[in-house]
């Protein structure tokens, strides 16, 4: 694993990873929803899941071939360490079990897919992910997108 993933990592264990939902202490660029329950809506949505799906081809699609043959490995060993802090923080929520595994979910794609940015930094442009988890690093849960105008806000709780 490169050192600027384990940096990631490192930031990620100290954030205060889910303890601002809720405030608004963001820019304009973003909305700001007012409840797990809309979170969680939001973030169950299929139009959500057709653009982290599309933002994760974007990725992989930049990784020349033999790079792309570590893809499983990496991905296995940055959720060994991720995933444990993730539940750890989810389970502390006032969420009942499906919606935990809801924010867990949304989490750990956000939250592998930076991590696997961080890892291909070196031969990627995106930093779609990168960029999610500097919300989740400031205690934020990033639910979804809104479109409107011709431009994308991001939508966090």
């Amino acid at each position: 694993m490169r050192e600027e993933t384990r940096q990631f990592l490192f930031e990620l264990k100290q954030s205060p990873l889910f303890e601002a939902v809720g405030k608004h202490d963001c820019e304009d660029k973003v909305l700001l929803v007012t409840s797990w329950a809309e979170a969680i809506e939001i973030s169950e949505s299929e139009a959500n899941d057709v653009i982290r799906t599309e933002r994760h081809n974007e990725v992989t699609e930049q990784i020349p071939y033999e790079r792309f043959q570590l893809w499983n490995a990496l991905v296995e060993e940055i959720k060994s360490e991720l995933v444990p802090i993730i539940e750890a923080r989810v389970g502390l929520l006032e969420l009942n079990s499906r919606q935990q595994r809801c924010v867990f979910n949304a989490a750990a794609w956000d939250l592998v897919g930076a991590g696997m940015e961080h890892e291909y930094a070196y031969v990627i442009s995106s930093r779609f992910n990168r960029d999610l988890a500097q919300w989740y690093l400031r205690g934020h849960f990033v639910c979804g997108w809104d479109y409107t105008e011709g431009y994308f806000r991001t939508i966090l709780y």
